[in-house]
């Protein structure tokens, strides 16, 4: 079945094509995730369920009427999406989680939102050091929260997979600079 039928199936609530896409490509998402991502399998599984609730929601509103790729990948950059967003947004977490657990006894909780307001300054601080099109990327997706396919327009991308992918490059930019910061600082 083309993508067309796909959509039109979904968009008439037929909710059993959305079962099939889910466990059609569940499994080598999930895969796909822990090697690549290094997510945890619980991370993988909600961001693919997500995923799919997005294709729906996406069919349904009519702010996705055809694809101009195959419906799996359309599936796996919502679900990387979700990932890396998710990762991002806990990222003074991620990143320090074995100095939260051995310093937890002598912690109150001013000390934690001191360190949580120090790692967010932190990281607003990398994001401006980053490139201009990095800069712009990051600043536009996870503080103005602007969809990959308008910020694909706004900068000139052809379209959102090339944004998701320069995102991603991105992040691990801003990643290596924190780790390399932040370790410095302890």
């Amino acid at each position: 079945m083309n993508n067309n039928n796909l959509i039109e199936k979904i968009r008439s609530g037929d909710q059993s094509v959305l079962l099939q896409l889910y466990e059609m490509h569940r499994n080598e998402f999930l895969n796909f995730a822990l090697k690549h991502y290094h997510a945890d399998i619980q991370l993988a599984k909600d961001a693919f369920i997500d995923a799919i609730i997005d294709l729906r929601n996406n069919i349904t509103s009519d702010r996705l009427l055809h694809l101009n790729s195959n419906i799996k990948t359309y599936l796996f950059a919502i679900a990387r999406n979700k990932i890396t967003n998710e990762k991002f947004r806990d990222a003074h977490y991620y990143y320090c989680n074995e100095f939260n657990e051995a310093n937890v006894e002598d912690r109150n909780e001013s000390d934690e939102k001191e360190e949580y307001e120090t790692k967010t300054e932190l990281i607003k601080r990398l994001i401006e050091k980053l490139p201009g099109k990095c800069y712009q990327i990051l600043k536009m997706y996870y503080f103005d929260r602007i969809p990959l396919s308008e910020i694909a327009v706004a900068l000139n991308y052809s379209g959102a997979e090339s944004v998701s992918t320069q995102k991603y490059k991105c992040y691990q930019k801003l990643k290596s600079m924190f780790i390399s910061v932040y370790q410095h600082d302890i």
